[in-house]
């Protein structure tokens, strides 16, 4: 005999920590070339979506903790193709690298905090 699985409701708890991390995005955006080097913490989900990007800088956008709404907004701002998306949305994703379109996706662990 087969049994069903029955779907998963996540606990009150989880339901909790979910509400207490909404609004709780981290971004900091580290802005460099060979000549000098930025770093912009604290950086508001609008400020990143308005922020103006040059063409003589490279840059790194550390985000952590952002909720679906916000990753699709990023994905919108930055062209990223819907499989990227898909894979920043899952937060237990393996550590990867990719590059599409000239840009490159570095997901990884927090190990310690250098900066």
């Amino acid at each position: 005999m087969i049994k069903k699985d029955k779907k998963r409701k996540n606990s009150p708890l989880i339901a909790q920590k979910l509400k207490e991390n909404l609004g709780n995005t981290k971004i900091i955006i580290f802005e460099f070339n060979h000549q000098t080097f930025e770093k912009k913490e604290d950086v508001k989900i609008d400020d990143l979506l308005r922020y103006s990007f040059s063409d003589s800088f490279l840059y790194w956008i550390d985000i952590s903790n952002a909720h679906h709404e916000e990753i699709n907004l990023i994905s919108k701002k930055f062209n990223f193709h819907n499989l990227i998306t898909e894979d920043i949305s899952f937060s237990t994703h393996r550590p990867k690298y990719s590059e599409v379109n000239e840009s490159h996706l570095i997901i990884s662990k927090m190990l310690f905090n250098i900066l």
